[in-house]
């Protein structure tokens, strides 16, 4: 009879959940931006890993300075933000996304500080990696490391600016990714 029970049982016949607009909208965004607590181990480690590779490549990038002049007031601020990171790791204040975005914007800086911006060798490593040249291939008379990296800045700060809006702010979700785009 059990058997018989289990045939009458159809899945199709269950009815299913309706999921709005904004029950998805929500879930994209609870996923996207989840707090490390969430998932203690994988967002400690994450955060981590990223807090020790950052100060890993500050160090690396402070060893025979090409411009050693400028070292100082080019990373002063990228040891208040690595100092700012480190105490999110025990804070928990960003989501693993976001802190990523943090480190991965600290890691352009770094490259950049290293070489003054105006003088990185991206052209260099392109033509060693592919044989050619970004600046041959979009018609650039000039190292353009700062005008990307500066582009790249603003795209990595939106997902902080958003998740900071939303938590402290007391935004709604569209109020505040439109706060951390138009910021």
């Amino acid at each position: 009879q059990i058997t018989h029970e289990a045939e009458k049982f159809n899945a199709r016949s269950v009815p299913r959940p309706v999921v709005s607009r904004i029950d998805r909208n929500s879930t994209i965004r609870q996923t996207l931006f989840r707090n490390s607590s969430d998932n203690q181990h994988g967002g400690k480690f994450l955060k981590h890993t990223l807090l020790i590779l950052t100060v890993v490549m500050l160090a690396v990038s402070l060893i025979a300075p090409i411009y050693p002049h400028e070292q100082t007031l080019q990373h002063a601020p990228t040891v208040i933000a690595i100092l700012a990171m480190a105490m999110d790791t025990r804070r928990n204040w960003l989501s693993p996304v976001s802190f990523t975005c943090v480190a991965i914007f600290l890691w352009l800086h770094i490259l950049g500080a290293r070489y003054i911006y105006s003088f990185v060798p991206y052209d260099d490593w392109a033509i060693n990696l592919t044989g050619k040249s970004i600046s041959d291939l979009w018609h650039w008379k000039r190292n353009q490391y700062d005008r990307i990296v500066h582009f790249l800045f603003g795209c990595l700060c939106i997902a902080p600016v958003a998740e900071t809006a939303l938590k402290y702010g007391k935004l709604s979700w569209p109020w505040a990714v439109a706060f951390a785009v138009l910021t």
